[in-house]
C-alpha cells in the first residue's frame, strides 16, 4: 500500500471516530404507551404515562342531590341524625383482572424508608377518599386491553404501615406529611380509615382510628385504549357503611367493628 493511501485511510478512519464521537445523545422517553413517548430517543428519560384515573361518588340517597358532604346530616339505625366532621379512608393496591384472571398492577414505583432509615420499595398506587374529593390520579397505568374486575385495598401493608412520612418527598402524596387529609396519628403509624362524628343533640364529636388491612374485590368492566387515561369510578354508600349503628347505644368498640363489616359491602362500582 502507497504512503498516499495510508494517509488517506488513516483521516478517513479520524474522521469516522470524530462523527461517532460528536454524535448527540437524544435523551428522552422511549416506552411507547407513554405521553411523552420519543422514537429518536437513544437514553430513557422522564416518561410521563397515561393515568389510572379515580372517579369518586360520595353518595348517600338521604340527600336532595344523592352527594355527601362535611356537615350533611346521615341517620343511624334509631333514627338519630349525626354529621361526619371529619372522614378520610387510604387506600392502596389497585389492580385490574382480566377475563382470565390474569392481575395487572400499576407502573410506578416508590421508594419510600422506615423509621430507622431503611429503604423499601413499593407500587405508588395510595389514594384517600373523603368527601368533597371527586378525582383522583391513582398510577401510571401502561397495560392495554378488557378488563372485568378491579381489587384494592384499605390501608397499607404491614411493612409499609411504620414508614417516615417525613422523608416522603412528593408533596401532597397520600403518605406524606403533607397530605390532606393527614393519615398518621402521633407515634407516626398509618392509619387505614379516620372519622369524627357529631351527634348535633350534644355536640360531641366520637373520634375512630382504625389501623386495618384488607382487600375490596369488585366487579368492573373496563378497556384500556392507547393514548388516554382510565377512569376507575367508584362509590361509597355512607348509608350501607353505617348500617345497624346505634351512636347512642354503641360503645367505640362496636362502632368500628361494625364499620369494617361494613365498608366492604359499602364500596362499589359504577
Amino acid at each position: 500500500m502507497s504512503f498516499n493511501m495510508k494517509i488517506i485511510l488513516c483521516c478517513l478512519a479520524i474522521l469516522l471516530f470524530c462523527s461517532s464521537a460528536c454524535q448527540k445523545i437524544v435523551e428522552g422517553c422511549m416506552h411507547p404507551r407513554a405521553q411523552n413517548y420519543n422514537p429518536e430517543a437513544d437514553e430513557d428519560e422522564g416518561c410521563v404515562f397515561y393515568e389510572l384515573q379515580l372517579n369518586m361518588n360520595h353518595f348517600a340517597d338521604s340527600l336532595a342531590n344523592d352527594t355527601l358532604t362535611f356537615g350533611d346530616y346521615l341517620y343511624d339505625t334509631d333514627d338519630t341524625s349525626f354529621y361526619l366532621s371529619s372522614f378520610s379512608v387510604l387506600c392502596s393496591g389497585v389492580h385490574l383482572f382480566d377475563f382470565s384472571g390474569s392481575e395487572y398492577s400499576g407502573a410506578e414505583q416508590i421508594k419510600l424508608y422506615d423509621l430507622s432509615g431503611n429503604a423499601l420499595y413499593a407500587e405508588d398506587n395510595f389514594f384517600i377518599v373523603s368527601p368533597g374529593t371527586y378525582s383522583y390520579n391513582i398510577s401510571a397505568w401502561t397495560q392495554l386491553g378488557s378488563f372485568d374486575s378491579m381489587c384494592f385495598y384499605v390501608g397499607v401493608t404491614p411493612e409499609i404501615n411504620k414508614i417516615n412520612p417525613a422523608r416522603v418527598s412528593e408533596n401532597n402524596h397520600p403518605l406524606s406529611l403533607s397530605s390532606v387529609p393527614y393519615m398518621f396519628d402521633s407515634t407516626s403509624t398509618c392509619l387505614s380509615l379516620q372519622m369524627g362524628i357529631v351527634l348535633p343533640g350534644t355536640g360531641n364529636v366520637q373520634s375512630f382510628n382504625f389501623y386495618d388491612y384488607f382487600p375490596v374485590h369488585l366487579p368492573y368492566a373496563v378497556s384500556v385504549v392507547d393514548g388516554s387515561n382510565t377512569a376507575i369510578r367508584l362509590k361509597l354508600d355512607y348509608q350501607i357503611l353505617f348500617n345497624d349503628i346505634s351512636f347512642t347505644n354503641d360503645n367505640d368498640s362496636v362502632v368500628k367493628s361494625k364499620i369494617l363489616q361494613n365498608i366492604p359491602h359499602a364500596f362499589s362500582t359504577y
